[in-house]
């Protein structure tokens, strides 16, 4: 019985934690979500959605997260690496321009998420996370620089 509680507890929590989409994104079927937390957010795009968005603006600070030898074997053009796995990733992200939109992505979405938690936690504001990460960029046949 304890059991039992503890799971529907557990999934209570899960699911509860989990459903932080914005209103109307969540019943029209639109991609694109935002978490806030004080005054950043980040918005969370489909490929299609992202691709849409580096199209409409002109100042954004593309950032590819993922190790040099992945970005060696392609990525989105004019994107910066700057590799969350290094010790040092935090002191280089607080270099980028707080106040220009980022545009962060990664191999299929689990290192961008935490890349989008740091520069929140940084204070940076406009950051548009690629939610299904490179992998998703190439599905759509979007360019790729090598």
């Amino acid at each position: 019985m304890k059991n039992l509680i503890y799971i529907s507890f557990s999934l209570f929590f899960l699911f509860s934690c989990n459903s932080n989409t914005s209103g109307d994104a969540a019943h029209n079927g639109n991609h694109a979500t935002a978490q806030a937390k004080g005054p950043s957010q980040v918005t969370h795009l489909s490929a299609k959605d992202f691709k849409a968005k580096m199209d409409e603006l002109s100042n954004e600070q593309l950032i590819d997260v993922r190790r040099p030898d992945e970005v060696g074997n392609g990525y989105i053009p004019n994107a910066i690496n700057i590799n969350i796995g290094e010790a040092d990733f935090n002191t280089k992200i607080q270099a980028l321009n707080k106040e220009q939109p980022i545009m962060v992505y990664c191999a299929a979405g689990g290192r961008s998420k935490k890349a989008c938690a740091s520069l929140r936690e940084l204070g940076y504001n406009n950051i548009y996370e690629l939610d299904s990460g490179f992998r998703g960029w190439l599905r759509e046949k979007y360019p790729v620089a090598k």
